[in-house]
């Protein structure tokens, strides 16, 4: 009985959810493939997008971003995701935002400086502290240009 309510209970509150807000993984993105824009601001103003990366098969995440003019950064912290993997062997990976479908190529970020601008970013949009004080190259960000 209690694992029938739990069951009940957990269906109702993801079926709340929008899809963007649900924090699973899956496979690959739909949407208008779309020319990168001249800014990235406007696509990263979404508080969530979706990143497709592609190891052996598409693979699709919802996360928050910071966008700058020419690139978006895609955040991990000091996790080592499946995606931030996936980067790591291949860098084309694709961004959903708005229905709309934007070719990219990751760079991790490996300058200290730039991580730094990117943590007061992240507190600004997001509120809270959570990469700042860190070392670049204990986390995992990426910097996503146009394809």
């Amino acid at each position: 009985m209690i694992k029938n309510l739990s069951t009940i209970v957990l269906v109702v509150l993801l079926s709340a959810c929008s899809r963007e807000n649900i924090p699973f993984s899956s496979g690959a993105l739909a949407g208008q493939p779309t020319e990168s824009p001249a800014s990235w601001v406007d696509v990263a103003s979404a508080e969530i997008i979706q990143l497709e990366t592609k190891g052996d098969e598409a693979y699709s995440v919802n996360l928050w971003v910071i966008g700058k003019q020419d690139w978006m950064y895609v955040y991990a912290g000091d996790n080592y995701p499946t995606w931030a993997e996936h980067l790591e062997s291949n860098p084309t990976a694709r961004l959903e935002a708005e229905g709309k479908l934007y070719g990219v190529q990751a760079t991790r970020v490996t300058d200290q400086a730039e991580f730094e601008k990117f943590a007061k970013d992240w507190e600004a949009k997001y509120g809270s502290t959570g990469p700042e004080g860190l070392k670049v190259g204990d986390v995992w960000l990426y910097r996503l240009a146009a394809n």
